[in-house]
């Protein structure tokens, strides 16, 4: 029997059917504690009274619940109800690597990022002693976040490794009860020879089925073919499939050797982990990125050896933190970690504070995780250790960093700094700090604490065991300085740098501190760092580099050299996604958000796709829905700028030009006049500009606080706009003709819509912890719930007769609303789970029946931080 849509397992509501197996079905359910949809897999109720069966199904959950991997599909319950034994797992949405193949032979540089991720995934299920045993291209799903390893049903515990197993994975011991010698579990194509054989499975076996399926990948044809399973089998014991070179001429030599090395009869020939294999993958990439000259040099025999000691040594290194040395010997290559999200959670990644740091010894990544719940607090991990720990009392973090010692954390949430003692896990308020602001602290020697707002007029300082606080340094209105920010002790612990902004948005690093005056240091654009010794540490143009400085003298030495080639970095408030430590360790986000635009029906079809894929911050239709106004980021410097979308006959225009700075909020009174918040050389401020001339002007006398325009009434005679308070956004309506000044509307919300008729809004406010979508007359009065559970990003339809949100867990919901007589809101109804990551921002097409949205691709949140071990030098910390 299936279970039928409405049945409840559990806690869980079965929504559809996705699929069946051999084992079981999987079906699309809802997680009634949670409110999220799940992906839950039951056994065949035939085949459930099979021993066998059954102890595969406990395998697999067993298998699964000890691996934390981007590219390994999360398990998040096992139960038993009513009979029906149940696996509840992540819910992905793609295809199988297995139906992209059917359509041909995959791009090289396609096959090359599939078989990185597949052999990264491999390699960290490995490292926690389990070998998939069935990896084939049916379990491999490729998402918009990349690959996700599938199924690990007949997944075998093995021994976890040991030392002296790192370089020979194969002889871990395995339980012989798991399997008698002489069964075969698996997939003929697939498996390796010696698993045919009735030999237990190793993790060598795994890499020759990562090598058969990158010859799929490349050639459109298994490597092995047979009509039946028995054919397949021999093909695998006694033939070599063909050379992939000699079929396909873009195949570089050196991809045909590692296939035939993962492919190689003897294990003891293969390549003998898979993260060895990953490296090899990821090399080959580089090579095609590279010129020819810069490739050879790069392999050349000494760097080689450094390739291979580092390879052979990763492992050692994760499992039992062999410290790196001091300073690199030549030809080595830094070790590189990804530091997966804890479960349930997001990395906190915020433009105006910084929300991870190393301890000075390198030993520790504190981190800001935010819950699905959205609430945010304190994570720390070992870099040694695999899982990371929540830090009780430290819930609402914006910001953090350590004290010299390494024994405490500077942290600000909820309008105060506070100090929280590592060992005992007792927090201290130190002193009060404004809301809804951003901040950056850094920690001397003596016990001096500085920190700085992203808005602030000054660096401010307060000792580790509070008091009173002052101004160390304040703007200079005369030298056009606008604002001052992340400042960073030298290890003097007197002197510190800076950052300061001018008015016409130039970056200048300063020094400052022992009572003498700030001077320059340099033009930086981005927050800095300093690492002994001697080195600063910053983004230029996207790329994190490293530059010689002389602590002593204050000076930058010689050029920057890169370090890596991406960092997360918003130019606007120049806040870079990194943090270093005193011995050279470097943890960074390189990854950036990544998005697209389509068309979606009612039904939540997609229809259309619609401009250029990047990042995207709003949509807004306009011209009766035959263009679009975007807001897109620049990928190296994060600043956003406004786009024109011509959705008739396709095609774009880039509407503000200036590389440096950031256009936001895109909306349009007339054909005229685009309405627009600019950064302008500080936080954002409404601008008006006249499109016949180009002109831009201030909409009101520029303010210290964030302002952006969310709505225009139906003549476009008036805005409601949002500007920063204490408290956090104030809601303002504002006549755009005449004298009338602002008039308040809501404080504490954001996200205002009016409706079609100009008498209601809608906006956005915390209500109960989260945010909710609320209702109130243009004209002032109470306000009326529109969302249940969590909503946002809420639009009215064409007609007024209804409003559209999106909820919490990524439903698009529609409420009826009649605005006449008097308002009136009906019963919800859910339109359809968006697809994706989930929806960034839509509009409604004029005729309500399909919506214009920002897709979620990829959330820079949700992916891994990179530590790369003793990449910068660096000394140990005193």
């Amino acid at each position: 029997m299936t279970l039928s849509p409405g049945a409840r397992p559990g806690p869980y509501e079965v929504v559809a059917t996705l699929g069946a197996g051999g084992m079981g079905v999987v079906y699309k359910a809802r997680d009634s504690r949670l409110d999220r949809f799940v992906a839950l897999k039951t056994i065949i109720p035939d085949t459930a009274h099979a021993s066998d069966a059954l102890q595969r199904f406990e395998r697999e959950a067993r298998a699964i619940s000890s691996l934390s991997h981007p590219h390994i599909c999360a398990l998040y319950d096992i139960g038993r109800a009513d009979g029906v034994d149940y696996l509840v797992m992540e819910l992905l949405e793609g295809q199988t690597l297995a139906a992209r193949i059917a359509r041909g032979p995959l791009p090289v540089e396609t096959v090359l990022q599939i078989g990185v991720e597949v052999a990264e995934a491999l390699a960290a299920a490995h490292a926690r002693g389990i070998v998939h045993r069935d990896l084939k291209p049916g379990n491999v799903m490729l998402t918009s976040a990349g690959v996700k390893l599938l199924d690990f049903g007949l997944a075998k515990a093995v021994a976890p490794l040991t030392p002296s197993d790192v370089g020979d994975a194969s002889t871990a011991a395995m339980p012989p009860e798991l399997t008698e010698r002489g069964t075969i579990v698996g997939t003929a194509a697939y498996m390796a020879p010696e698993q045919i054989q009735g030999q237990p499975a190793t993790a060598r076996g795994d890499v020759f089925a990562l090598g058969a399926i990158l010859h799929e990948m490349a050639t459109g044809r298994r490597a092995f073919a047979g009509n039946t399973s028995v054919a397949i089998a021999a093909a695998i014991l006694h033939q070599d499939p063909p050379a992939i070179s000699a079929t396909r001429a873009d195949v570089p030599p050196a991809f045909d050797r590692l296939v035939r090395a993962c492919l190689a009869k003897d294990p003891i020939a293969r390549w003998q982990t898979a993260h060895d294999a990953a490296i090899e993958l990821a090399g080959i990439t580089e090579d095609r990125r590279r010129p020819p000259a810069a490739a050879s040099a790069q392999y050349a025999p000494a760097s080689w050896l450094g390739w291979l000691v580092a390879a052979a040594s990763i492992v050692v290194a994760i499992v039992l933190w062999v410290r790196p040395r001091a300073v690199d010997t030549p030809g080595s290559a830094p070790l590189e970690i990804q530091l997966v999200r804890p479960p349930g959670t997001a990395y906190f990644l915020y433009v105006e504070g910084l929300t991870f740091a190393l301890s000075p010894d390198g030993s520790r990544l504190a981190f800001i995780a935010r819950a699905e719940t959205g609430s945010t607090q304190i994570w720390m991990r070992s870099l040694s250790a695999l899982d990371a720990k929540p830090v009780p009392g430290t819930e609402h973090a914006i910001s953090l960093f350590w004290s010299p010692d390494g024994k405490s954390l500077g942290w600000f949430a909820s309008g105060a700094l506070k100090r929280l003692d590592t060992a005992s896990g007792i927090a201290i308020p130190l002193c009060s700090v404004e809301t809804g602001i951003g901040y950056v602290g850094t920690w001397s020697q003596s016990g001096q604490i500085l920190f700085a707002s992203t808005e602030g007029t000054s660096i401010q300082s307060v000792s580790d065991r509070g008091g009173p606080v002052s101004d160390v340094v304040k703007i200079d209105s005369a030298q056009r300085e606008l604002h001052v920010r992340f400042p960073w002790f030298l290890p003097d612990g007197r002197r510190f740098l800076y950052s300061d902004r001018l008015v016409d948005g130039t970056n200048r690093l300063m020094i400052g501190g022992q009572g003498a005056s700030p001077r320059v240091v340099g033009a930086i654009d981005s927050n800095v760092q300093y690492v002994e010794p001697g080195l600063l540490v910053f983004v230029m143009d996207g790329t994190l580099v490293k530059q010689r400085f002389d602590p002593a003298a204050g000076t930058l030495v010689g050029a920057p050299t890169p370090v890596v080639e991406s960092v997360k970095f918003f130019l606007s408030t120049g806040l870079a996604a990194f943090a270093t430590s005193l011995d050279g360790t470097l943890v960074y986000q390189p990854q950036r958000d990544r998005d697209r635009l389509a068309w979606v029906d009612r039904s939540g079809r997609e229809i259309a796709p619609v401009g250029t894929p990047g990042e995207y911050l709003d949509i807004r239709l306009v011209k009766g829905g035959h263009e679009a106004l975007a807001t897109r980021a620049l990928p190296a410097t994060g600043t956003f700028d406004i786009w024109s979308l011509n959705l008739d006959r396709g095609g774009e225009t880039r509407v503000t030009l200036n590389d440096r700075t950031t256009e936001i909020a895109p909306l349009m009174p007339d054909d005229r006049t685009l309405i627009y918040a600019g950064t302008m050389g500080g936080p954002p401020q409404l601008v008006r500009r006249n499109l016949e001339t180009g002109v831009d002007a201030e909409l009101l006398p520029r303010s210290p606080r964030f302002r952006q325009g969310y709505a225009l009434t139906p003549d476009g005679a008036s805005l409601v706009y949002g500007e920063r308070s204490r408290t956090g956004e104030q809601l303002w309506f504002w006549p755009l003709a005449g004298t009338s000044p602002p008039r308040p509307l809501m404080s504490a919300s954001s996200e205002a819509r009016i409706s079609p008729d100009g008498r209601y809004y809608t906006f956005v406010a915390l209500e109960s912890g989260r945010q909710e979508v609320f209702v109130a007359p243009l004209t002032g009065g109470g306000k009326q719930a529109v969302s249940d559970g969590g909503g946002s990003e809420a639009r009215w339809g064409p007609d007024g007769r209804e409003i559209l949100y999106l909820s919490s867990d990524s439903r698009l919901v529609s409420v009826p609303v009649r605005t006449s007589p008097a308002l009136r809101l009906d019963k919800s109804e859910t339109l359809f789970v968006v697809n994706g990551k989930g929806w960034v921002d839509f509009d409604i097409a004029p005729d309500g029946k399909r919506l214009l949205a920002i897709i979620k691709e990829v959330s820079a949140a949700e992916e891994p931080l990179r530590a790369k071990l003793h990449v910068l030098g660096g000394l140990p910390a005193r």
